[in-house]
Protein backbone atom coordinates (compact mmCIF):
# COMPACT_ATOMS: atom_id res chain seq x y z
CA UNK A 1 0.00 0.00 0.00
CA UNK A 2 0.94 3.22 -0.89
CA UNK A 3 0.94 5.89 1.86
CA UNK A 4 0.32 9.01 0.16
CA UNK A 5 0.95 12.29 2.18
CA UNK A 6 0.85 16.18 1.67
CA UNK A 7 3.30 18.82 3.56
CA UNK A 8 1.86 22.25 4.27
CA UNK A 9 3.00 25.19 6.99
CA UNK A 10 1.35 25.13 10.80
CA UNK A 11 -1.83 26.84 8.96
CA UNK A 12 -2.78 24.50 6.45
CA UNK A 13 -2.02 21.40 9.08
CA UNK A 14 -5.73 20.78 10.03
CA UNK A 15 -6.77 20.84 6.09
CA UNK A 16 -3.89 18.38 4.60
CA UNK A 17 -6.49 15.78 5.09
CA UNK A 18 -8.68 17.07 1.95
CA UNK A 19 -5.83 17.01 -0.17
CA UNK A 20 -4.92 13.55 1.34
CA UNK A 21 -8.62 12.07 0.13
CA UNK A 22 -8.56 13.55 -3.26
CA UNK A 23 -5.49 11.92 -4.07
CA UNK A 24 -7.22 8.71 -2.46
CA UNK A 25 -10.12 9.10 -4.43
CA UNK A 26 -7.62 9.36 -7.68
CA UNK A 27 -7.16 13.01 -7.87
CA UNK A 28 -4.89 15.20 -9.59
CA UNK A 29 -1.65 16.38 -7.64
CA UNK A 30 -2.55 20.26 -7.88
CA UNK A 31 -6.49 19.52 -7.59
CA UNK A 32 -5.16 17.85 -3.93
CA UNK A 33 -3.05 20.88 -3.19
CA UNK A 34 -5.26 23.11 -4.28
CA UNK A 35 -8.33 21.96 -2.60
CA UNK A 36 -6.91 22.31 1.29
CA UNK A 37 -5.81 25.81 0.54
CA UNK A 38 -8.71 26.94 -0.44
CA UNK A 39 -10.26 25.04 3.10
CA UNK A 40 -7.60 27.66 4.63
CA UNK A 41 -8.19 30.95 2.85
CA UNK A 42 -12.31 30.18 3.66
CA UNK A 43 -11.14 29.97 7.13
CA UNK A 44 -12.23 32.93 9.07
CA UNK A 45 -9.84 32.26 12.56
CA UNK A 46 -6.74 31.68 10.63
CA UNK A 47 -5.13 35.17 10.52
CA UNK A 48 -2.41 34.32 7.77
CA UNK A 49 -4.00 34.23 4.24
CA UNK A 50 -7.54 34.82 2.87
CA UNK A 51 -11.44 35.57 5.03
CA UNK A 52 -9.40 36.26 8.06
CA UNK A 53 -6.49 37.42 6.95
CA UNK A 54 -4.70 40.29 8.62
CA UNK A 55 -5.23 43.26 6.59
CA UNK A 56 -2.26 45.27 5.01
CA UNK A 57 -0.52 48.85 6.23
CA UNK A 58 -3.69 50.37 4.65
CA UNK A 59 -6.19 48.52 6.09
CA UNK A 60 -6.98 45.98 3.19
CA UNK A 61 -6.68 42.97 3.09
CA UNK A 62 -3.93 41.93 -0.01
CA UNK A 63 -3.85 38.07 -1.20
CA UNK A 64 -1.23 36.55 -2.78
CA UNK A 65 -0.72 32.76 -3.56
CA UNK A 66 1.31 30.62 -6.11
CA UNK A 67 1.07 27.24 -7.75
CA UNK A 68 3.55 24.67 -9.54
CA UNK A 69 2.72 21.57 -11.49
CA UNK A 70 5.58 19.12 -10.78
CA UNK A 71 5.39 17.13 -13.62
CA UNK A 72 5.63 20.23 -15.97
CA UNK A 73 7.41 22.71 -13.84
CA UNK A 74 4.82 25.41 -15.18
CA UNK A 75 3.59 27.63 -12.43
CA UNK A 76 0.84 30.27 -11.73
CA UNK A 77 0.90 33.05 -9.12
CA UNK A 78 -0.67 36.35 -7.60
CA UNK A 79 0.22 39.15 -5.41
CA UNK A 80 -1.70 41.90 -3.83
CA UNK A 81 -4.88 40.71 -5.10
CA UNK A 82 -7.89 42.55 -3.10
CA UNK A 83 -11.48 41.16 -3.34
CA UNK A 84 -11.44 37.50 -4.13
CA UNK A 85 -11.42 35.10 -1.87
CA UNK A 86 -9.75 32.37 -3.43
CA UNK A 87 -5.95 33.87 -4.45
CA UNK A 88 -4.71 30.18 -5.07
CA UNK A 89 -7.36 29.57 -7.53
CA UNK A 90 -6.33 32.33 -9.44
CA UNK A 91 -3.25 31.41 -9.37
CA UNK A 92 -3.96 27.98 -11.02
CA UNK A 93 -5.81 29.97 -13.74
CA UNK A 94 -2.45 31.86 -13.98
CA UNK A 95 -0.78 28.76 -14.79
CA UNK A 96 -3.30 27.09 -17.01
CA UNK A 97 -4.49 30.02 -19.62
CA UNK A 98 -2.05 32.88 -18.80
CA UNK A 99 1.25 33.57 -20.87
CA UNK A 100 2.41 34.85 -17.74
CA UNK A 101 3.63 33.36 -14.55
CA UNK A 102 3.13 36.08 -12.24
CA UNK A 103 -0.10 38.85 -12.03
CA UNK A 104 -0.28 41.69 -9.30
CA UNK A 105 -2.44 43.85 -8.09
CA UNK A 106 -5.29 45.57 -10.20
CA UNK A 107 -3.68 43.26 -13.14
CA UNK A 108 -4.55 40.23 -11.48
CA UNK A 109 -7.74 41.27 -10.03
CA UNK A 110 -9.06 42.11 -13.91
CA UNK A 111 -7.49 38.82 -14.77
CA UNK A 112 -9.61 37.05 -12.51
CA UNK A 113 -12.92 39.03 -13.08
CA UNK A 114 -12.56 38.04 -16.89
CA UNK A 115 -11.84 34.25 -15.99
CA UNK A 116 -15.08 34.24 -14.37
CA UNK A 117 -13.83 34.41 -10.44
CA UNK A 118 -16.26 36.59 -7.84
CA UNK A 119 -15.62 39.44 -6.02
CA UNK A 120 -16.35 39.46 -2.37
CA UNK A 121 -15.80 41.16 0.88
CA UNK A 122 -12.71 39.57 2.60
CA UNK A 123 -12.24 42.06 5.49
CA UNK A 124 -14.02 40.79 8.60
CA UNK A 125 -14.93 42.34 12.11
CA UNK A 126 -11.58 40.65 13.61
CA UNK A 127 -9.76 41.87 10.91
CA UNK A 128 -10.81 45.52 11.64
CA UNK A 129 -10.24 45.21 14.94
CA UNK A 130 -6.93 44.01 14.64
CA UNK A 131 -6.11 46.24 11.95
CA UNK A 132 -7.67 49.36 14.24
CA UNK A 133 -5.41 47.97 17.20
CA UNK A 134 -2.29 47.71 14.94
CA UNK A 135 -2.77 51.73 14.16
CA UNK A 136 -3.51 52.66 17.58
CA UNK A 137 -0.71 51.37 18.95
CA UNK A 138 1.64 52.16 16.14
CA UNK A 139 0.40 56.20 16.52
CA UNK A 140 0.53 55.70 20.61
CA UNK A 141 4.76 54.68 19.94
CA UNK A 142 5.38 57.57 17.89
CA UNK A 143 7.50 60.11 19.63
CA UNK A 144 7.53 63.94 19.59
CA UNK A 145 10.34 63.65 16.77
CA UNK A 146 7.60 61.51 14.31
CA UNK A 147 5.16 63.79 15.16
CA UNK A 148 5.14 64.97 11.63
CA UNK A 149 4.40 61.50 10.22
CA UNK A 150 1.17 60.87 12.07
CA UNK A 151 -0.47 63.16 9.50
CA UNK A 152 1.23 62.25 6.80
CA UNK A 153 0.44 58.49 7.38
CA UNK A 154 -3.56 59.56 8.09
CA UNK A 155 -3.00 61.18 4.35
CA UNK A 156 -1.45 57.98 2.92
CA UNK A 157 -3.95 55.89 4.20
CA UNK A 158 -6.82 58.40 2.48
CA UNK A 159 -5.23 58.65 -0.95
CA UNK A 160 -4.77 54.95 -0.69
CA UNK A 161 -8.70 53.98 -0.09
CA UNK A 162 -9.86 57.28 -2.76
CA UNK A 163 -6.89 55.46 -4.91
CA UNK A 164 -6.17 58.89 -6.35
CA UNK A 165 -2.93 57.69 -6.82
CA UNK A 166 -3.78 55.50 -9.77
Amino acid sequence: MVKLFIIGTRNARDMLAIGVDILRKGGSAMDAVEAPIRAVEENPLNSGVGLGGTPNLFGVPQLDASIMDGRTLKSGAVAAVEGYLHPISIARKVLEVSPHVMIVGPGAELFAKVTGFKRCEILTERGRTVYKAFVEDMIERLDESFAGRKAYYAEYIKSYRRREWY
